[in-house]
């Protein structure tokens, strides 16, 4: 006799947005969850929650999956969060001190060396 049983999911996704971090909780019962952002996988955790850092803004949408065994099951809700600019981690910009300075002085000796090249020889 074959009996079929309910696998296990994740139940009441929830998002929580800390600056450029977004962090997913999750209730259900299996051993391994994989997580997964806008059709990628992230990784595979065995607690039940996820923190994440998109470089891209906009709106991400996640499951998460049981696994059982090597096999991931599939069913579950899904959950989207939105990063916005404002939370986007920016970039730092060029350095206006003495890295300002460093990059004045490669150019003009990058430019006396090629100058240099012009200059005829005296065999």
């Amino acid at each position: 006799m074959l009996t079929a049983a309910i696998p296990p999911s994740a139940q009441n996704l929830k998002s929580v947005r800390a600056g450029s971090s977004i962090t997913i909780t999750w209730e259900g019962s299996a051993e391994n969850w994989s997580v997964y952002r806008d059709g990628v996988v992230l990784g595979m955790t065995s607690e039940n929650t996820w923190s994440d850092s998109p470089t891209v803004v906009g709106l991400h949408h996640y499951n998460v999956y049981a696994v059982i065994g090597e096999v991931e099951v599939m069913s579950g809700d899904t959950i989207t969060a939105e990063l916005t600019i404002d939370d986007a981690r920016q970039a730092e910009g060029p350095e206006s001190g003495l890295g300002m300075v460093l990059g004045i002085i490669m150019i003009l000796v990058g430019g006396a060396g090629i100058a240099s090249t012009f200059i005829p020889r005296r065999d």
